[in-house]
């Protein structure tokens, strides 16, 4: 994030897809939110909903599974 944090005018957020938690949550955290976090990967997905979650997701197994993701999610 502060690689590009001023450098590129239109840079609104990313997708995370590393299993570490830990960078996920300082990467959300980054200059208290300031950046969109989409959530890539199926597997962690439960541990990041309850560190804050993020604005939306891409899973590799969404186009089948929607059902049942939209149902931990809510």
């Amino acid at each position: 994030m502060e690689a590009v944090d001023g450098r590129i005018p239109n840079f609104a957020g990313i997708k995370y897809t590393f299993e570490s938690l830990y960078e996920y949550n300082q990467c959300r955290l980054y200059k208290n939110g300031k950046f969109d976090m989409l959530h890539g990967q199926d597997e962690t997905i439960l541990p990041c909903l309850a560190m804050g979650g993020a604005q939306g997701g891409i899973g590799g197994t969404t186009n089948y599974n929607g059902k049942e993701l939209t149902g931990i999610i809510e």
